[in-house]
């Protein structure tokens, strides 16, 4: 699903409409990233879970949270 919103989000048309603060390339590959990980775990991946991932999600929430006008 994560897929979807990237092939979405990479037409730069796209992108401009939403008008959100950040770099265009750089929150694309933080999205990959995202769906990297999460595709891992969606499989069942038997490696475990490392820091570094767990700080690249925790990164992408702290994004997603800078959007969410909401409070």
């Amino acid at each position: 699903m994560l897929g979807i919103y990237y092939y979405l989000l990479k037409v730069p048309a796209t992108w401009d409409r939403l008008s959100w603060p950040f770099d265009h390339e750089e929150f694309l590959e933080h999205l990959d990233n995202v769906r990297v990980i999460l595709n891992a775990l969606a499989h069942f991946s038997q490696d475990p879970v490392t820091a570094d991932q767990i700080e690249t999600l925790q990164g992408f929430v702290r994004v997603l949270r800078a959007l969410d006008h909401r409070g």
